[in-house]
């Protein structure tokens, strides 16, 4: 029997809220979890895929992954370690998650491999991230599905290096596959290219152009839905929602 259900991906910038911000002008952003909460319980999605999220830290930054899921109506939730920052006593553990209304059956966090200085565009040096891949099995009604977290950073040899992690997790996997997240690039660039022999994208499935990115000044795609090629597409969308500064996207899937 086939299995339609909903699945976004959100980069909830921390959780800070956009709504008021001025592009140009003075404007003070709060960690808001509530109004974040019910932006994605806005998509209808079953699966959300989240990036820039805080898995342990010091008040608003601690346990944000569950603080959501229960605010947004999701009984699973999983976080993905990436990196770490901080000093001495107070560390802040950062990365990506995973919601969902169906069960987590597995889910385990995959390190890309981090380029050299001497690889790294000069100007990102300062404000360098590890990244990482959350990678998780879910149980739709008895169906399995595997359902990848990313979040790409700027550097051209990180790009590369996280294209290779996800192509050897797409062909190991043994189940249909949706990769979700901010790719930080421009549909059928380059740097994608390889992802597209092994999935197709929702948002071209839909011929939807969409812009993602930012909801203060929309002026570009970074944020995709990629499913294998024996999931069926039945719709895609680019929910306006300004909490912030990415828009969220979903699609309606048939497994």
């Amino acid at each position: 029997m086939a299995e339609k259900f909903r699945v976004a991906t959100y980069n909830i910038c921390h959780g800070l809220n956009y709504e008021n911000f001025n592009l140009g002008g003075k404007s003070r952003l709060k960690i808001d979890l509530r109004r974040t909460a019910e932006s994605i319980a806005s998509t209808g999605a079953d699966i959300v895929a989240l990036n820039e999220v805080y898995g342990k830290g010091p008040f608003k930054f601690n346990k944000q992954e569950k603080r959501l899921a229960s605010a947004a109506g999701f009984k699973h939730a999983s976080f993905g370690e990436a990196a770490v920052f901080g000093r001495l006593f107070v560390k802040l553990h950062y990365g990506n998650a995973l919601l969902s209304k169906y069960t987590i059956i597995s889910s385990k966090v995959i390190p890309v491999p981090s380029p050299e200085i001497s690889e790294r565009l000069p100007s990102e040096n300062k404000l360098y991230e590890d990244r990482a891949v959350l990678v998780s099995g879910i149980d739709v009604n008895g169906t399995h599905i595997t359902v990848i977290a990313t979040h790409f950073g700027l550097n051209l040899k990180e790009q590369k290096l996280m294209v290779s992690t996800l192509e050897s997790i797409i062909s190991e996997s043994k189940t249909p596959v949706i990769l979700m997240g901010d790719f930080n690039s421009r549909p059928h660039t380059d740097i994608l290219a390889p992802l597209y022999k092994h999935l197709k994208s929702a948002a071209d499935e839909c011929n939807n152009r969409d812009l993602t990115f930012s909801t203060y000044n929309p002026h570009t795609v970074l944020d995709h839905i990629f499913v294998s090629k024996d999931i069926k597409v039945c719709d895609f969308a680019v929910v306006k929602s300004k909490v912030s500064d990415h828009f969220p996207c979903v699609a309606t899937v048939e497994v």
